[in-house]
């Protein structure tokens, strides 16, 4: 009997998933709890589309340029599970379905519309999207790259699991480079854990995250505040604070820089800072780069 039971569920699932399907008419299911059932069961990850169908112009725009293409539909099938969580105005909808698509667009955070999600089967995301130009193609590649990453990051996470200390945290940071390559959300509990796992900071790991976390901090105040004489400051107190090496100094210089050029439009400064960058690390693709790029803004009248 046991061995019945399964059959019968995936039966079920599938069931389900298909009167969800139905009801929008299409590919798209709009039962989010049916469209997870249904990408367990099919091994696939999911694609939220959060829309606004009757109101939102850029939401009708992506759909008529690629969520309604054949091509797309084709592909896009192939790994993925699509889930239209829509919020019109006008258009009458379930009662069941208004209130999911509202508790969801609380639960991921939905600020703007459209907002395109990129998640596993159950439900958590590595990717957000908004509008993209250039049709079926180009969001078809940005999915394979995006899931590619995933991938890639995962298989890079079990090895992790199996190995101990700095060899773990490694493994980790490549998982969490090759995720960011895609601008893919990051488990804030894998930071934590490579922190951990080079407490002395002996892989210069430690170093590399608290910096990252202290500029991301500083650029939102500031971003918040316009105090740029400020930001400077701050950052100033995490080099003092962290002490990252030459290459992670390096580039927090040349963050001072951005600031002091496109921030207080002082020029002056912002060469002064690259230069301090440069001599850093001259020898460096990125030194090479820096050297470049005083010699064209020092020729700028």
């Amino acid at each position: 009997m046991k061995k019945a039971i399964f059959p019968i569920i995936a039966l079920f699932l599938m069931v389900s998933g298909g009167t969800a399907m139905a009801a929008t008419g299409s590919e798209w299911m709009e039962d989010f709890k049916a469209a997870k059932a249904r990408a367990i069961l099919e091994g696939k990850d999911m694609l939220l589309n959060f829309s606004g169908s009757d109101w939102c112009g850029w939401c009708i725009k992506l759909k008529q340029e690629v969520f309604s293409k054949a091509s797309f539909k084709n592909e896009a099938t192939k790994n993925f599970i699509l889930v239209e969580l829509d919020l019109p105005q006008r258009t009458k909808q379930p009662a069941r379905i208004k209130e999911q698509n509202q508790k969801l667009v609380r639960a991921y955070g939905v600020m703007g519309f459209p907002t395109i999600l990129v998640t596993d089967a159950k439900g958590r995301v590595y990717a957000r999207a908004g509008y993209m130009a250039g049709g079926p193609e180009k969001f078809i590649s940005y999915l394979e790259k995006v899931r590619k990453s995933k991938v890639e990051g995962d298989a890079l996470i079990a090895r992790a699991e199996k190995a101990q200390g700095l060899k773990k945290a490694r493994l980790l940071d490549q998982a969490v480079e090759r995720m960011a390559d895609s601008q893919m959300e990051i488990d804030p509990e894998i930071i934590d854990q490579i922190k951990k796992l080079d407490k002395d900071n002996k892989a210069g790991l430690k170093a590399k995250y608290e910096v990252r976390e202290g500029l991301g901090k500083i650029m939102q105040e500031t971003g918040q505040s316009g105090d740029y004489d400020k930001a400077l400051k701050d950052i100033d107190g995490l080099i003092a604070s962290v002490k990252p090496g030459p290459r992670l100094k390096q580039y927090i210089y040349f963050v001072k820089a951005k600031i002091c050029l496109l921030g207080k439009k002082d020029k002056s400064a912002g060469i002064e800072n690259l230069k301090t960058a440069e001599k850093i690390a001259p020898n460096t693709e990125e030194g090479k780069q820096l050297s470049e790029m005083i010699k064209k803004l020092e020729a700028m009248e």
